[in-house]
């Protein structure tokens, strides 16, 4: 039986090797969210890495992503998921933020390589 507080840690480190795992890529995620703002919560005053646990979850799931526009719809579905956003949310703007994450994304794979 795992308590609460295992659970946690396990969830913590998970999120240390992922952000371990893909390292500067992580951090320009990080900053192309707060540069797009999609909520407007980093210009109404919230720190630029306001959107770090959802980064995390979609770093979660970027083995699905095959194409920049399975990328668009995982971060609108983590968005709409994390911040309990209804249905009719619009999709539209994450396709723009999808386009930038994914070519930062394929520049710091081929670094990898």
């Amino acid at each position: 039986m795992t308590d609460g507080k295992s659970s946690q840690e396990t969830r913590q480190e998970q999120i240390k090797r992922l952000r371990q795992q893909y390292g500067e890529f992580y951090k320009s995620f990080i900053k192309i969210l707060a540069s797009y703002d999609p909520l407007g919560l980093v210009s109404s005053g919230a720190p630029d890495n306001e959107y770090d646990i959802e980064v995390d979850a979609v770093l979660l799931r970027m083995k699905e992503a095959k194409s920049v526009d399975m990328l668009s719809t995982i971060i609108y579905e983590e968005f709409v998921r994390c911040f309990s956003l209804p249905p009719t949310h619009p999709k539209a703007p994450y396709n723009t933020i999808a386009a930038s994450v994914w070519d930062t994304y394929q520049r710091w794979l081929q670094e990898q390589s």
